[in-house]
C-alpha cells in the first residue's frame, strides 16, 4: 500500500469517527438541552419542560436503555410509536447506559433525541439522569437534586 493510500484511508477514518461523534454528542448541542443548561445555571429549579421546545406536544416521555416497561407504559399512556421513530425504540431496547427524550402530541410521537449516557454536564457540574416514564406538558419539570436532573411533576416534588 502506498503512503497516498495510506493517507486516503486515514481521512476516511477521521471523517467517519467525526461523524459518530457528533451523533452522539450533538443531544447535548440541541436548543432544548442549551436552554434546560442555562435556566438550571441561572438558578431557576424546577424548570418546566414546556419552556424548554418550541413546538406542539402533550406528553414528554424519558426512558433509560433496556427498558422493561416501555411498552407497557406507552400502551397505558395511548402513545403509538410511528415509523419514522421505531429505530430510535428498538436502539433503546438492546442498548444500556442509554437515554431517549420523547415527545408526543395526540398518541404520536413527534420528536426524539437520544443520548448515550446516564448523566450531562450543565452549567459545569455532573448530573446524573433519572425519572423514567411519561408526564403531561402541563406539569412537566425538569429538577435539580444534590447531583442529579430528574424529570417529574411539580406535585411530585418534595425538597426535603
Amino acid at each position: 500500500m502506498t503512503n497516498h493510500h495510506k493517507i486516503v484511508l486515514a481521512f476516511i477514518a477521521i471523517i467517519i469517527s467525526g461523524f459518530f461523534a457528533w451523533t452522539y454528542l450533538s443531544a447535548f448541542y440541541s436548543p432544548f438541552w442549551t436552554k434546560l443548561g442555562a435556566k438550571i445555571s441561572a438558578g431557576h429549579n424546577p424548570v418546566a419542560v414546556s419552556e424548554l421546545t418550541e413546538f406542539s406536544w402533550d406528553t414528554v416521555c424519558l426512558f433509560s436503555g433496556y427498558p422493561l416497561d416501555l411498552d407497557e407504559t406507552l400502551k397505558r399512556v395511548g402513545i403509538t410509536i410511528t415509523d419514522e421513530h421505531r429505530s430510535d425504540f428498538e436502539w433503546l431496547k438492546t442498548t444500556s447506559d442509554v437515554w431517549l427524550i420523547f415527545f408526543a402530541e395526540n398518541g404520536r410521537v413527534i420528536s426524539v433525541s437520544r443520548f448515550p449516557y446516564s448523566s450531562i454536564n450543565i452549567g459545569g457540574r455532573q448530573l446524573m439522569i433519572g425519572g423514567i416514564g411519561c408526564n403531561k406538558m402541563t406539569s412537566s419539570v425538569f429538577a435539580v437534586d444534590d447531583d442529579h436532573i430528574f424529570l417529574t411533576t411539580e406535585k411530585d416534588l418534595s425538597w426535603d
